[in-house]
Order: structure tokens, then sequence, then C-alpha cells
């Protein structure tokens, strides 16, 4: 089984908000149901009606945490909208109704709170699909699905790095993994500002002192100088949460038909998001580690795009890396801004320390040996099929 993350709700939205932001985008609201959405927005399944008639829609709207910045939310609106050109499946952006085509990214696609400012709203295409943290609590009879479930989720990453698309210029656009919020706050971690340092001092002071504040104080270099020594592999466009919650999957199949929940991408190695794909999907919820699964990702992933013998050598210390950061997010998020969150998003981090100490403990991971099998390793039955 694997962890179950997605169970936890950032943000509480009062039905009259819910109609509120639906007549925003031009739309009467009929129904709206919950779905599990993660640590960094909730998201409805909701049905409406456009304003003076028409065929119903079904899509998802989706809320930013309240604190989210605005640059956030814009970076994600430019993000959607180079994926929809570039035809990479996921949710596409729905436009309010009424607003000029030629408008700014803003003003078609984003309604604000009452006031102005967050929680952010997004109104996009519902995917019909099963999330794979779903689809794989009870293991399918069929073995394939399985399979089929990480071979897919790793050629899903491959396409996005190979996205033509998305060649340099229109990656100069988008925001790095230094400026802060992508990929669990890790440009926070590694900035030498003093603010993360301030933070640890602070919890550190309170009686008894948080377990986690020595855990991260005490690897914080080796973090920074990971990124450090990384400054020389491949780098573009990543989506930096590929978590198996923001992945749909057909169900009777295993195939991936959407890589989902954009909040965490920016430029960054790839390699750094096949291994954060790698430490969320791989391990189970007692952090055991599935090689089978790491091999299926890869060999997805070397469909449509090839790992160079350097990027293979810095996954192992990627995984830590992806750990580490989410294990720091969850930590000061609901401990620290957000004190009154339940004991289960206040616990959220002890996985993540406990993924760290797996991949500390014994002899280093060498992916390579991953890839060597896969030279071998065919498709799964569903996908070649």
């Amino acid at each position: 089984m694997v962890e179950q993350k997605a169970a936890i709700a950032m943000l509480d939205v009062a039905d009259v908000e819910l109609q509120r932001v639906s007549k925003a985008f031009g739309y009467i609201l009929t129904s709206a149901n919950r779905l599990t959405g993660g640590f960094s927005s909730s998201n409805f399944r909701v049905e409406c009606v456009p304003e003076g008639g028409g065929p119903p829609l079904v899509a998802v709207l989706k809320f930013s945490y309240a604190a989210m910045p605005r640059d956030e939310i814009e970076h994600q609106l430019g993000v959607l909208d180079l994926l929809e050109r570039g035809k990479f499946p996921t949710n596409y952006l729905l436009q309010r109704r009424g607003v000029a085509a030629d408008a700014s990214l803003v003003d078609r696609y984003l309604v604000t709170a009452s006031d102005g400012g967050g929680p952010w709203a997004l109104l996009v295409t519902w995917i019909d699909g099963i999330a794979g943290d779903k689809l794989l609590v009870s293991p399918p009879s069929d073995l394939g699905v399985a399979e089929c479930v990480m071979f897919t989720l790793g050629a899903a990453l491959g396409q996005l790095h190979a996205l033509p698309l998305l060649d340099m210029a229109a990656v100069r656009q988008l925001r790095g993994i230094d400026v802060g919020f992508p990929v669990c706050n890790t440009g926070e971690l590694l900035s030498d500002s003093g603010e993360v340092e301030e933070c640890l001092a602070t919890a550190a002071a309170a009686t008894p002192p948080p377990p986690f504040v020595a855990f991260l104080g005490e690897r914080l270099d080796r973090f920074r100088q990971l990124y450090r020594d990384a400054a020389s592999l491949p780098a573009g466009f990543i989506h930096g949460d590929a978590y198996l919650d923001n992945a749909m999957f057909a169900g009777d199949s295993g195939r991936l038909v959407a890589l989902v929940d954009w909040e965490d991408s920016c430029v960054a190695p790839y390699a750094l998001d096949v291994a954060v794909c790698l430490s969320a999907a791989a391990f189970t919820a007692g952090n055991e580690l599935q090689v089978e699964r790491c091999r299926q990702i890869l060999a997805g992933y070397s469909t449509k795009r090839e790992l160079s013998s350097a990027e293979l050598a810095s996954l192992g210390d990627f995984m830590w890396a992806a750990a580490l950061a989410c294990g720091f997010y969850r930590w000061r998020e609901f401990n620290v801004h957000r004190p009154d969150s339940p004991p289960e998003a206040k616990l959220s981090y002890v996985i993540m320390q406990r993924r760290c100490e797996a991949l500390e403990g014994g002899a280093p991971l060498d992916p390579r040996d991953w890839v060597d099998a896969n030279k071998i390793y065919k498709a799964p039955q569903h996908v070649a099929s």
C-alpha cells in the first residue's frame, strides 16, 4: 500500500463560495463534490450550466491554499497554457465566459477571493480516470495493471521532459527551483538568507524541541551541496510532484491518462523529477523500496528520453533530497504555519523523515542497476497491446 497523503484537505470551502466562484466563471452550480486534494490545493468535481442556457458542464474547480502568493498561481496559468499547446495529457484551463479571447491569462482563467486575493480558483477540464494511489490501494487481480501504472507514469515524465514546445526560450519564462515554493520549498532550503535557520532556531527553543528540527539541521549542508554538484546536469521544465495521487489512470488497464496538479512545477534538473517520482511511487507506506516499481518507471521513461549515466547516478541522492524537502514542507506547514491542523496533518512529515533514514541506511542505491535490467525488460502487456 502507498501513502494516502491526499486524505488531508487544505481548505474548507462553503457552499456559498462555491456558488460565487462558479458564477464568476459564468456558470450556475448544480452540484459539487470534494475530490481528495493534496497538500497544496482543494479540488471539487462540479456540475454546472452556463448562465443564460447551454449544455451542462462537468469540470474540476481548484482552490489554492489561501496564502499562496499571486505569482505562484500566475505561474500555474502559464504552465497549463503551455501544456495545452503542447498537447500534454493533463487538465486544461476553462475560460471565464464572456471574457475576450485575447485578454490576459489572469483575466481569462483566474477568479480571486471576494477581497481580490487568495485562495485562487481555477476551472479545468474533468478527466475520467482513477488516481494512482486509489487504484493501487487494493492490488488488482491483474498484476499487469500495477506494472502499467508505473511504466506509463515514467513515460509521462519522459514525454514532459522531451516536449519540443518547452524549448529554452519558453523555459526561461518559468520559475526556477531556487525561487522558494517549488518541489516542497526546496528553494527556501537552498537559500542562504538564513530564514530556514531562523525558523529551526525558533522551533528548537520550544520545550521539548521538535525532533524534526535537529534532523533537518544536521542534513542541510548535504542537501545544499547536492544541488551545487548537480548544476551541470541536464535541466528544463519538471512537474516536481509526480506522486500517484497526482496521476490519473484508466482503471481497466492502468494506463496513465493525465498528470495533474502543477503547483510544484519549475525549471530544475530532469533527474530530480524522476527521483521525486521514484521516492513517491516506489516506496510502500512502511518505507520499503520496491525495486521492481523503480525498474518499471525507468523503463517507461526511457521510451521517451534517455537518462545519462550522470543523471542515473544522481537519482538516489535526489530521492533522499525529495523526501527531506517534503518532510520540511509538511512539518512547517502544519506545525508552524497552521498549528490548528488535524493530528494526521501534523504528523505527515514523519513518513518522509523515515524515508530519508531508510535511504541513508545500508549500501548507497545504484539506479544504474535498475536500467541494466531494463535492457531486457519488456513493457507490460497492457502497454504493448
